[in-house]
């Protein structure tokens, strides 16, 4: 993780849930572009959980529902279906 404030703020908690929360998101549409799905599925599978964990700190109701969908996509393409189900209500009762 690489900070991205220039060096006359100083970084705060909250900026540092945020830009995790941000990098494990978008570590997640790398990983899910990947063709084999034999290598890189754990990674795929708490890089989502981590993003929302990071976003629950921080975020609002709008990112909490965003990460919830990523991790039932992430499920979804894994052909983990309950799972899938699981994320898709919880999504839902936001």
């Amino acid at each position: 993780m690489v900070m991205r404030l220039t060096a006359e703020a100083k970084p705060t908690k909250k900026d540092g849930y945020k830009e995790f929360a941000v990098d494990c998101f978008s570590l997640v549409w790398s990983l899910m572009k990947n063709k084999d799905r034999t290598k890189e599925d754990d990674r795929m599978v708490h890089a989502p959980h981590a993003s929302r964990f990071h976003s629950g700190e921080i975020g609002t109701p709008t990112e909490f529902e965003r990460d919830e969908w990523q991790i039932s996509r992430v499920y979804s393409v894994l052909k983990k279906s309950t799972s899938t189900l699981s994320c898709q209500e919880m999504s839902g009762d936001l």
